[in-house]
């Protein structure tokens, strides 16, 4: 502790509390701190400095002083003390010293209590030795105060730290998204596919001839569609067919399976069936080509059009021939293929990755997710088409077999909005990955389609939409085929 011994110094005007006040805290503190200036302040704990005077007799002398404490400045923590000395015996004294500690964290009310030893025999030669001596509650005191003062600061600065961090860090993650997303091709290499349709026959054009038949492929090819679009069964006798549903009740008026039948003792197809996405709408067929045609038989038709084949069961056997066949007629370049069911689509890329693959229903759950948290652009894709309905064709009552309440409209509306997003075309067509939208019968819907930025659009009415294409040029494909 630093003691000071300012002994004949006070003035014999000064007899009273606050005439000391005056005198010393004007005067001799600016020069004792003006004295001191040159010291490493924050160094001292605690730094004080003790006014005592022995020309009066102490009974009649109350002292006043200033206790400064600082672990790092003196502006944020000052300890006020006021020193009563009162004595007649000295050689016997001790006074008790409450120090009333200010923070400027607002903690005002906390006291700690000190003892100050008087040394008499000090007295005697007009000099004031005085020992602070420090009670153990005080000094616990102190340091907690001082410890939650550096416990708040230092979480603060962790606080700010992690926030800065979790800012940079999601911010370089955003970047980062936001440009791959635009520029998909940094991380990932663009596929090549050798067909790019605008025009797709559903299932060869089921609103103009009787669908999955060979009269309607042919009519479609002719009409000038890009790709046909079929589905598969597999027959009770290991023969693949080209057909939509597995119980014949709605296209042969029979309620036989195609799994549980051979091929030979298939019926014939209806001559009138329904169009399933135009409702109340009969295709009428004159045609003798009523006969559900084999996979192999549309191969042979039409060597050099491309093909987008559905797997409508998961089968083994099924996947596996069909597989065969596309490797026979050498179409792996020629034909895209896949299923709404997750299993299936991952047991064909299984059988032959070389085949192009369309997303299942799952598929497109997941892309969908990634889109919408940004993680797109990170992830491979191993899809190269995207073939989804464009959900608002439900809501004009033409596509839809029964009637919607106001809770099914509002579901499809925020289907239609999740998924028509021109920046997700955008962003699969970047990658090589084609979007397909079906089953569009209407004008309006061929428009929107490609306003949207899909690749090509699927249709029952081949006519129809070649008659379009025809009249908006600017929809056309463009001559992008990539040689493998």
């Amino acid at each position: 502790m630093l003691a000071r011994n300012l002994a004949g110094t006070t003035p014999t005007s000064v007899t009273t509390t606050a005439s000391i006040w005056r005198y010393w805290g004007e005067k001799r503190a600016r020069d004792f701190l003006a004295e001191e200036a040159h010291n490493d302040l924050s160094q001292i704990v605690p730094w004080s400095w003790y006014l005592a005077s022995t020309h009066y007799q102490l009974s009649q002398i109350v002292l006043w002083g200033w206790y400064l404490v600082s672990t790092h400045q003196l502006s944020q923590i000052v300890l006020w003390a006021w020193y009563f000395v009162s004595t007649h015996q000295l050689s016997h004294c001790t006074v008790e010293l409450v120090l009333g500690i200010k923070l400027l964290s607002g903690v005002s009310d906390c006291t700690a209590g000190l003892v100050l030893g008087v040394n008499s025999s000090a007295v005697s030669d007009c000099t004031m030795g005085l020992v602070l001596c420090v009670n153990s509650s005080a000094v616990s005191l102190y340091c907690r105060v001082g410890a939650w003062y550096q416990i708040v600061i230092r979480c603060l600065r962790l606080y700010c730290g992690a926030g800065m961090m979790l800012v940079a860090v999601f911010g370089g993650y955003f970047l980062a998204s936001a440009i791959l997303f635009k520029y998909p091709t940094l991380l990932h290499k663009k596929k090549k596919l050798k067909f790019k349709p605008t025009h797709i026959s559903h299932r060869g054009g089921a609103g103009e001839n009787l669908e999955n038949t060979i009269t309607a492929f042919q009519h479609a090819v002719d009409v000038g569609t890009e790709m046909l679009e079929l589905d598969c069964h597999i027959t009770g006798d290991g023969q693949v067919v080209v057909s939509h549903d597995n119980n014949l009740d709605r296209v042969c008026g029979q309620d036989i399976k195609v799994i549980e039948t051979e091929y030979k003792a298939l019926p014939p197809i209806k001559n009138c069936l329904d169009v399933q996405f135009k409702k109340g709408v009969l295709c009428h067929s004159c045609s003798q080509d009523v006969k559900i045609p084999l996979l192999k038989d549309v191969f042979q038709a039409f060597p050099t059009v491309p093909i987008n084949i559905d797997i409508k069961m998961d089968d083994d056997e099924l996947i596996s021939k069909v597989n065969d066949l596309i490797r026979e007629y050498n179409r792996e370049n020629l034909c895209i293929w896949g299923s709404r069911m997750e299993k299936v689509k991952r047991k064909l890329r299984s059988v032959n990755s070389n085949v192009p693959l369309f997303y299942s229903f799952g598929g497109i759950v997941k892309l969908l997710l990634l889109f919408y948290s940004g993680l797109l652009p990170f992830f491979p894709i191993h899809e190269s088409s995207m073939e989804i309905i464009m959900p608002s064709i439900v809501l004009n009552g033409e596509n839809c077999p029964f009637e919607l309440n106001k809770k099914q409209k509002l579901l499809i509306r925020i289907a239609d909005k999740l998924l028509m997003r021109p920046s997700l075309f955008r962003h699969l067509e970047r990658r090589g990955i084609q979007t397909y939208l079906w089953v569009l019968n209407e004008e309006t819907e061929f428009e929107r389609a490609f306003k949207l930025g899909a690749t090509g659009v699927m249709t029952d009415f081949p006519s129809k939409l070649k008659a379009f294409l025809d009249a908006h040029p600017e929809y056309q494909r463009k001559e992008e085929i990539c040689n493998q």
